[in-house]
């Protein structure tokens, strides 16, 4: 490592240190970091992530006990929370370093270090108590030991592989991801398009692991004998409205029939492969996939085929194999059509909603638009196309180069796997931290892409290496990811709290309220005799005072919050007050009301206050003013 590059990677870990660590335990939690928390004043006081009214918390168990660990020392909640992520952060920095050195060289690692440890987002998510940089460093180091198995066929790297794997899903329940990649291996190392018998030997080893893996992630939160919601909620819980679908005449057969009968042409073709019977079934899988509008799995599981080296490209374009392309080209224009005839008909349609329907007709399930490109385009835009064209040209290049870079394929492979499965995953918000644990990999594969790029134009002369790394630190420096004014001031107030940033960004960095200052308000303004109530979960944590929970009757936090047939609020364990005529009591008896509510769920409260004709007045303990205090008289 040259002089220069070596004192700009030392001055990026100095600085990427510092934003991680400084002032570390100084603000109250955010609501997230608050849940789990509470889950380790639990495992504190009896052992397990035991809730006090029943049920349990499993989410991050090893994080949650990691944490408490360090809690035994005397540190603050919030400094032994947020340690753990933050050392966590630093930890995926020598995988993400062999990973780029085994892709390109040490010189394209070293570029990955630079990057990730002056990453905004890297560093806000390593200041985050919750479990995603953990698993962020946990997947990795499965990355590294995955190519030493998959691709080095280095029997030893199977163990910690698949320990890895294992501690992933105790870390975060999206671990479950490692469950489908650790079955990869036997198809990565096939032969001749089919499973080896050691591949098959693995397989009787990685599906028990991989059904346990999926055992351990049954919900336990609301085990309990007493029910958690009243009878009454469990029925109105239960109800499903219909669903209406677009109208399907028998005409729209043809658009799943004509693929198939323009696929079966191509079945001698098909036949001629049986020996490769990984292949074959791929084929049928995608054509089968197409003809029923499955157009995006379609044409992943052929990506799939090629990358995995399955499925030659020069293979589609001869002979019968044509019949087979034109099958997916008529699913591809029978569904589009049927997209656009139902979106016409619509009174509302416009040219956008026409684009948009045709485009979730082919690439609406498995949904990474929503769950993954939406995320990512709307607040890393710059970003999400860098990392897309690199993605589009190391695919192209693993593909339709001789001779092929299998641990790129294979990087490939994987990363079109988890993207597939986070696309049918359905998590609760559609945000960027729930594929958070990707981005090391992306940054990896992006420097290799463009060191290729510029060895390509400059060939393998010294200037090479250093018109790569102008060229990647300036695209980092423009690309959001990078702002120093954050990062000198990050425990600051007004970077703490997402002060200036639009919605989107709070969302990407994750939101925060000054929790500690309401609970200073209330300990200031409460006067004796008055009843606090509190419908954010985390006051509690800084105000012992309050004396109820509440959540109003459209507060779709209810079923989750509710235990004890809806009479406890799960986190504080105080009684709850569900719908806003639990509150009519006091107000009849003349007691005097603290309510501490979010600014959507106030308005609803003073709402509901001015048709009952109660005397209120509403307060804002907090700059930011994303708390308001409802006082009732």
């Amino acid at each position: 490592m040259r002089l220069p590059l070596g004192l700009t990677v030392l001055a990026a870990l100095i600085v990427g240190v510092y934003a991680r660590f400084k002032g570390l335990g100084t603000w109250p939690f955010g609501v997230d970091e608050y849940y789990v928390s509470r889950s380790i004043d639990f495992i504190l006081m009896s052992g397990l992530p035991e809730y006090p009214c029943g049920g349990f918390y499993q989410r991050g168990i090893v994080y949650q006990y990691l944490v408490a660990g360090l809690r035994l020392l005397d540190l603050t909640p919030e400094l032994a929370s947020r340690l753990v992520a933050s050392v966590s952060s630093l930890a995926v920095l020598p995988a993400a370093w062999l990973l780029a050195r085994r892709l390109h060289s040490a010189f394209a690692g070293w570029l990955v270090v630079i990057v990730l440890s002056l990453s905004v987002w890297e560093i806000e998510m390593a200041r985050f108590a919750r479990m995603y940089a953990p698993f962020q460093a946990v997947f990795g180091w499965y990355l590294v030991y995955f190519l030493r198995f998959a691709v080095d066929r280095e029997r030893r790297a199977a163990l910690p592989m698949l320990l890895l794997s294992v501690l992933g899903v105790l870390t975060w329940e999206g671990g479950m991801l490692l469950g489908a990649t650790n079955l990869l291996p036997a198809l990565i190392q096939h032969q001749q398009g089919r499973i080896q018998r050691q591949g098959w030997l693995y397989l009787c080893i990685a599906v028990p692991i991989t059904a346990l893996m999926l055992v351990s992630q049954i919900n336990w939160r609301i085990y309990s004998a007493i029910p958690a919601l009243p009878e009454s909620a469990l029925a109105a819980d239960n109800v499903v409205a219909p669903v209406a679908g677009p109208g399907f005449s028998g005409i729209w057969l043809l658009a799943g029939l004509v693929p198939l009968a323009l696929g079966a042409v191509a079945l001698p073709w098909l036949w001629s492969m049986r020996q490769r019977w990984l292949a074959v079934a791929g084929l049928l899988l995608g054509l089968l996939a197409a003809a029923a509008s499955q157009l995006l799995v379609a044409a992943s599981v052929l990506l799939l085929l090629l990358l995995l080296g399955l499925l030659d490209w020069r293979e589609l374009v001869r002979g019968r194999a044509r019949w087979f392309l034109a099958a997916l080209a008529a699913a591809l224009a029978g569904w589009l059509a049927f997209a656009a005839v139902h979106e016409l008909r619509s009174p509302d349609s416009n040219l956008q909603s026409l684009i948009l329907a045709c485009i979730y007709q082919v690439a609406g399930y498995p949904d990474v638009i929503t769950e993954i490109l939406r995320p990512w385009a709307s607040t890393l835009p710059v970003v999400t196309v860098l990392l897309a064209l690199a993605l589009a040209g190391l695919a192209a290049l693993s593909i339709f180069r001789e001779p092929r870079r299998s641990d790129i394929a294979v990087l490939l492979v994987l990363l079109l796997v988890m993207a597939m499965a986070v696309g049918v995953s359905a998590p609760p918000r559609h945000e960027t931290r729930y594929t958070f644990f990707l981005y090391p990999l992306l940054v990896v594969l992006g420097v290799t892409a463009g060191a290729m790029a510029v060895e390509k134009w400059r060939g393998q002369a010294r200037s090479a290496q250093a018109a790569t790394a102008i060229i990647t630190l300036l695209l980092f420096t423009v690309c959001g990811d990078f702002q120093p004014r954050h990062i000198l001031n990050i425990d600051s107030e007004a970077v703490n709290f997402r002060e200036g940033l639009s919605q989107k960004q709070k969302a990407h960095y994750y939101p925060r309220s000054d929790f500690r200052a309401a609970a200073d308000w209330l300990q200031e303004h409460v006067q004796p005799g008055d009843v606090v109530i509190s419908g954010i979960p985390t006051i509690p944590q800084y105000y012992s005072g309050a004396s109820f929970s509440f959540l109003d009757e459209d507060d779709d936090r209810y079923f989750a919050y509710a235990c004890q047939r809806g009479t406890v609020e799960r986190w504080s364990n105080l009684p709850l007050l569900h719908e806003t005529d639990s509150l009519d009591d006091f107000v009849d008896q003349g007691t005097r009301l603290v309510i501490v509510l979010y600014p959507s769920r106030m308005e609803r409260l003073v709402a509901a206050a001015q048709q009952k004709g109660w005397k209120y007045s509403v307060e804002w303990p907090t700059k930011q003013r994303d708390i308001a205090v409802v006082t009732v008289n």
